[in-house]
């Protein structure tokens, strides 16, 4: 009980923290936000509905909002190449079959560009389980949508551990408790075998170029930017920062700031999703859960 209290806490309190602090995007709490100009708000996904997400982009198709990849973030941030018009980057954690079967048709139909990251440890398990749903994509299915053009697969480390108290073990979401059983908490490699090893597989099986990395739950530490830095990883991707609400030209691609893509019809245009109810479906459930636990 006590461990899942904790994990609900680490999740939601950096959330509410920049809230709190004036350290979340101007769209989210303002009820006439400016437009975006030249910030781009990274959007996290893991597993979703597909009415949902389907709204979210016939959001940002009536609203005028383009979807750019992480190297395209990326040169945005060093000023190599701006963005010329309103720009998201939506991105996926965990890359569960729900990716394949629910957000990929609908990327497919709208035209859209989207990150996946992804922890290699758990693809080749998932060839075993292919009839199970509670399950990450096998490496046939990641390939078919790397292909596509559509989707661009970034690491997610090797083995999915949080690396504030490495190495402690992250679930996957998506995946059942056999599968997340097969991260050994007390057999691990070092940060830097860990991130190396991520590196090599992703781009031996998907002949992609391996330079982003986004943190296990949403959080790292700056001993695994300087590890990630010396391995060749350019750009690090986290959850909501303090001080940092969006990405801007000139912002360090070492603390790329992502929210969760509920807020994505908080953007400025027509048809914005009311904030209140955002915050119900977010928080509502958590309560519940932890006035149950007590």
């Amino acid at each position: 009980m006590l461990g899942k209290l904790q994990n609900s806490w680490e999740k939601n309190w950096p959330e509410i923290r920049c809230g709190l602090t004036g350290s979340l995007p101007d769209f989210i709490l303002a009820r006439a936000p400016k437009p975006p100009g030249s910030s781009v708000p990274v959007f996290c996904y893991h597993v979703v509905e597909s009415a949902d997400f389907e709204k979210d982009l016939v959001y940002l198709a009536e609203n005028g909002y383009d979807t750019i990849t992480a190297d395209a973030l990326l040169t945005h941030l060093t000023g190599q190449a701006c963005v010329d018009k309103p720009s998201v980057v939506l991105t996926f954690d965990d890359c569960s079959r729900n990716l394949f079967t629910t957000a990929f048709p609908l990327l497919e139909k709208y035209g859209r560009h989207a990150v996946a990251f992804v922890a290699p440890h758990f693809h080749d398990f998932a060839e075993l389980t292919v009839s199970s749903d509670l399950r990450p994509c096998t490496w046939d299915e990641i390939k078919v949508m790397s292909q596509s053009g559509l989707v661009d697969f970034q690491s997610h480390s090797l083995e999915h551990r949080y690396f504030p108290r490495w190495p402690e073990p992250v679930p996957l979401c998506g995946a059942e408790a056999a599968l997340n059983a097969t991260v050994n908490p007390h057999s691990f490699r070092t940060m830097e075998q860990d991130l190396r090893e991520s590196k090599r597989v992703l781009s031996q099986r998907l002949e992609v170029d391996v330079k982003h990395l986004a943190f296990p739950r949403y959080d790292g530490t700056d001993e695994a930017v300087r590890i990630g830095q010396a391995l060749g990883y350019e750009g690090f991707w986290w959850g909501v920062l303090p001080e940092r609400p969006t990405n801007r030209p000139g912002d360090s691609s070492d603390r790329i700031v992502r929210i969760s893509g509920e807020f994505l019809r908080r953007l400025p245009g027509e048809g914005r999703r009311p904030l209140a109810e955002i915050l119900r479906a977010r928080y509502g459930f958590a309560l519940r859960r932890m006035r149950g636990w007590w």
